[in-house]
């Protein structure tokens, strides 16, 4: 895993997803990419406050949205650039090398969801908050991005963690999902102290076996 996507949010869930990349770009020498998706003027006033509909959609209206939006982007922007200036990570469009923790900044515009799942598909992982008080990416944009994407995604617990690579647990069942979720955490899964490979099956015997073939 070389580069790690983490949609900026301007909200408080970046800082468990900031911390949780941190984390995982210094145990893979990563480059992180940090995505921040602005909203369109429609987009905006399609999802503004209910009420009549020539005064949500007025001039007025979209440039009040339009303003937030300006601040959220200088909020993300400044959090962003905090985070590598206090963490001491190379800001640089490309990795720097092999042995080496970077980031950069994209911005683009339009629907978060899509443009999130469309940079996913260029990147080895995606590393997001599950939402928390109505702040973050939706739970449905979550899966379909990683039901669209076809890249692993690393949730983001609250807390940040000491290490991801401590005691890895595998829910295994033997499909071929499950099998590509192995191979997709296997820059972990390498890395790790130990190795907990867990299935339940409809026979003891069916599990264990199947359990014992993956360990």
């Amino acid at each position: 895993m070389r580069t790690i996507l983490v949609p900026v949010m301007a909200d408080a869930t970046d800082n468990a997803t900031f911390a949780t990349a941190l984390v995982a770009a210094r145990q893979l020498d990563a480059h992180i990419e940090f995505l921040f998706v602005r909203s369109e003027p429609t987009l905006l006033y399609m999802a503004g406050a209910p009420g009549e509909l020539g005064t949500w959609t007025s001039p007025a209206w979209i440039s009040e949205l339009e303003k937030d939006e300006a601040e959220r982007v200088v909020r993300a922007r400044h959090f962003c650039q905090s985070f590598c200036d206090r963490e001491r990570i190379i800001v640089a469009e490309q990795p720097p090398g092999p042995h080496g923790m970077s980031a950069a900044w994209r911005e683009e515009k339009g629907d978060d969801a899509w443009k999130i799942m469309r940079r996913t598909r260029f990147n080895d992982l995606l590393i997001v908050s599950p939402p928390r008080e109505e702040q973050g990416l939706d739970p449905d944009a979550i899966a379909s991005i990683l039901i669209g994407s076809g890249r692993p995604v690393l949730l983001a617990p609250a807390q940040r963690p000491a290490s991801l690579t401590r005691t890895v647990v595998i829910a295994w069942k033997e499909t071929p999902e499950a099998a590509r979720a192995v191979m997709a955490a296997m820059p972990f899964i390498a890395k790790a102290d130990k190795v907990v490979v867990l299935s339940i099956g409809e026979t003891d015997a069916e599990s264990m076996a199947s359990a014992e073939s993956l360990a």
